[in-house]
C-alpha cells in the first residue's frame, strides 16, 4: 500500500484513550482522524481503518463490536467485498448492515426505480429519492453512515452474460431478489463463479433465510429447477404483502450469515432452511429433503 510507513506513523499520533460503558481503557481513531490521515497519506478510509487494527487500535466507529469480533475478525471484514442482489425490502436492509458493522466494498445490484409503494419498508425509500435508482440512492445512505465502505452500484440485471463483470471479485453473495425464476438463475450464476450465496425471502410476517456454499443444492430443495417467467400476481409477497418489520428481520439474518460465511464462525444455515414467522413469534430451522 501506497505511505503506509506515514499512514502508521500518523496513526499512532493520533491514538487516543477511550474509556467504553465497563470502565474498560482502549486505545481507539476517532472518525475525524482517519479522515485526516486518509487525506494527508492519499490513501482510502477503509485502508486506515485496517492498519489501525493491524496496529492494535479500533476505529471508535467500530469499538461496540470489539466484545463480539476480535481485531482480526473486523480486518477481516474491512478486507471483504459482498455483493447485494437486489437494493428494495430486503437488499436495502442488508446493505445498510453490512456498511455498518464493517464490510470494506459492498456492490449493489438493481435496476429498478423507487417508487411511492416502495415507501413502507425500503430502506432508500423516501419522498426526495422516488423515481430515482435504487442501488444509487441505497449506496448514498450506506457512504453516508460509513464512507470507508468502497460501494459500487450497478443500474443493471444480472445476467449470464455480464454476471462474471458485476460479480467479479466478490466474497459473498446476497440473494434480495423478489421472484423464484431471477434467484434460480442467481443460484447458477453464484455456482459457476464459485461464490457462497445468502438467500432470504419474504411474504406476509413470514420469511426465510438460508446459505448456499458452492456444489450445494441449495434451491432446488425449496423450489425445484424452476425458469422462465414469474407472474407478478402469482408471487407470495404480491398476495400477502411486504410489511417492514418482516423485510428487517429477515435482512438481519442474511447479514448475519454473510458474517459467519466470512468469519468461518457459528453454524451456517447449509442445506437447512430458518423459517420466521412474526406473527405468532416463531422461529423453526429444519434440514431441507436432499441436503447432506
Amino acid at each position: 500500500m501506497r505511505n503506509e510507513e506515514q499512514v502508521m506513523a500518523l496513526i499512532r499520533e493520533a491514538a487516543q484513550k477511550y474509556v467504553d460503558p465497563a470502565g474498560r481503557e482502549i486505545l481507539v481513531l476517532d472518525e475525524a482522524s482517519c479522515q485526516e490521515i486518509s487525506q494527508r497519506c492519499h490513501v482510502t478510509l477503509r485502508e486506515v481503518h485496517a492498519i489501525g487494527l493491524e496496529r492494535g487500535l479500533w476505529p471508535l466507529r467500530y469499538v461496540r463490536n470489539r466484545e463480539i469480533l476480535s481485531k482480526q475478525d473486523q480486518k477481516k471484514l474491512i478486507e471483504s467485498s459482498v455483493a447485494v442482489v437486489g437494493s428494495g425490502g430486503l437488499g436495502g436492509n442488508v446493505s445498510l448492515l453490512l456498511g455498518r458493522v464493517g464490510i470494506g466494498r459492498i456492490v449493489l445490484v438493481d435496476q429498478d426505480l423507487f417508487d411511492e409503494t416502495n415507501l413502507n419498508r425500503q430502506a432508500g425509500a423516501f419522498i426526495h429519492s422516488l423515481g430515482k435508482p435504487k442501488a444509487k440512492e441505497t449506496a448514498r445512505l450506506i457512504q453516508d453512515a460509513n464512507p470507508a465502505v468502497e460501494v459500487d452500484a450497478r443500474q443493471v440485471k444480472v445476467t449470464e452474460e455480464n454476471a462474471a463483470e458485476v460479480l467479479g471479485k466478490i466474497h459473498v453473495i446476497v440473494d434480495a431478489l423478489d421472484n423464484i425464476p431471477d434467484r434460480i438463475l442467481l443460484q447458477a450464476v453464484a455456482k459457476r463463479l464459485e461464490i457462497p450465496l445468502v438467500h432470504g425471502a419474504l411474504a406476509g410476517f413470514e420469511g426465510q433465510v438460508m446459505a448456499i456454499l458452492p456444489g450445494d443444492p441449495g434451491l432446488d430443495l425449496v423450489y425445484g429447477n424452476r425458469s422462465g417467467n414469474s407472474e407478478p400476481s402469482a408471487r407470495p409477497e404480491a398476495i400477502l404483502g411486504v410489511p417492514p418489520m418482516t423485510a428487517a428481520m429477515v435482512a438481519c439474518y442474511q447479514a448475519m450469515e454473510v458474517l459467519k460465511v466470512l468469519l468461518q464462525r457459528g453454524q451456517l444455515l447449509r442445506n437447512k432452511m430458518l423459517y420466521l414467522d412474526l406473527e405468532s413469534g416463531a422461529a423453526y430451522t429444519y434440514k431441507l429433503s436432499g441436503g447432506s
